[in-house]
Parts: C-alpha cells; sequence; structure tokens
C-alpha cells in the first residue's frame, strides 16, 4: 500500500486484480449513497465527540437495514475546545 500512496509513484492494476478493484469501487459507492428520509420510519441519531471534532448521523431503518440520512461533521477551534473541556470538568 505504501508504494502506491507515494508522491509520483505509478499504479499498476493487474488484470487478476481487476475484479476486486470493481467491487471494491461499488463498496464505496453503495455504502456513501444518503437514503431518503420517510418520516413513517424510525430513525436513530448516533454522535460522537472528541477534542479535534464532533459529529453526527442521522440513520433510519428500513428494508436494508440501517441507512444515513444525514450528517455532520466539523472540526472544533480552540475555544471550542476549551469550553468543552470546561463542561466535562464540572460533569466528571
Amino acid at each position: 500500500m505504501q508504494t502506491i500512496v507515494k508522491r509520483w509513484s505509478k499504479i499498476y492494476i493487474y488484470e487478476k486484480n481487476k475484479a476486486y478493484l470493481t467491487k471494491l469501487k461499488k463498496a464505496f459507492i453503495e455504502n456513501c449513497l444518503l437514503a431518503h428520509f420517510d418520516p413513517v420510519k424510525e430513525v436513530e441519531l448516533m454522535i460522537d465527540a472528541s477534542d479535534l471534532a464532533v459529529g453526527g448521523v442521522l440513520l433510519q431503518n428500513n428494508k436494508l437495514g440501517w441507512r444515513p440520512i444525514e450528517y455532520f461533521a466539523q472540526m472544533v477551534n480552540f475555544l471550542t475546545q476549551k469550553a468543552l473541556q470546561a463542561i466535562r470538568n464540572v460533569w466528571i
């Protein structure tokens, strides 16, 4: 993998590996598509935060399982980091 990410290196896809590359591309495309929101179906909100960023995903359950409807991610600036640390200290 290191040879692939090196600057100015060429990537060679051998014939025997083309099927794997096609499967990999398909998996990335299918898993990144967001579904349309259906107000009748069950929803779940998953959130996570660290000292550097916050994020969340709104999921909805359908016949294919839990699918992302909307997401949010943002890096945290210095002042927000300090505020989050102060809040964390109060709760601990």
